[in-house]
């Protein structure tokens, strides 16, 4: 199954997060009225999606308060692959600016989408940093022995993160993320894929 990919890139003004969804596996997790819906990327469901990822997104600062954030953005883009056929992907973006209270190189991210109603699910957490090829940090994964997913801390400030989940770090994390991710962006995004269609709303 495709994981959920999540791009980290901040700086003193704020940071921003665009997060890539596997559509197949998102309608498993949202509202049956939503997950009905033919054309995802069409206006009507805008502010059905984006109260749905809202309630399954958190930025915690360092002193533990959680930021508001912006949803700027979302995509939805259809794709056909020569190894998979026709593939559905939508991808949003969120932004939380830097405050008084808040540095924007130092917080927590809280994230569950999909993984909450489709355990077997992941997400790859990477920072993107500038030009240069994205950083793996984590893969956030449903835990049973709590019934939901873990937080990943994000240091943007040393380029690193210290938790994510403990059975991937056990095996070697920087290796497991970076096979994840390598496979992922070879299959969506390989020169071999044929873009068809493509929905944008803000």
């Amino acid at each position: 199954m495709p994981n959920t990919v999540i791009d980290i890139a901040g700086d003193e003004r704020g940071v921003r997060l665009t997060i890539a969804v596997p559509v197949p596996e998102l309608r498993l997790a949202l509202p049956p009225d939503l997950a009905q819906e033919a054309d995802l990327g069409a206006r009507s469901s805008y502010q059905a999606l984006r109260s749905y990822f809202d309630a399954h997104l958190s930025i915690v600062s360092n002193a533990g308060a959680r930021q508001a954030h912006v949803i700027e953005s979302i995509v939805l883009t259809r794709s056909t692959d020569p190894d998979v056929g026709p593939y559905e992907e939508l991808s949003l973006q969120a932004w939380v600016a830097a405050n008084a209270t808040f540095d924007p190189r130092l917080f927590t991210l809280e994230y569950d989408a999909v993984m909450h109603q489709v355990p077997n699910h992941s997400a790859v957490v990477q920072i993107t940093p500038g030009a240069t090829p994205p950083v793996a940090l984590a893969l956030i994964t449903f835990d049973f022995s709590i019934e939901g997913t873990r937080p990943v801390d994000v240091r943007l400030a040393s380029g690193q993160t210290v938790t994510g989940s403990p059975m991937l770090w056990a095996l070697g994390g920087v290796l497991v993320v970076v096979a994840f991710g390598v496979a992922r962006r070879r299959l969506l995004f390989g020169g071999r894929r044929s873009p068809t269609a493509n929905a944008v709303h803000t």
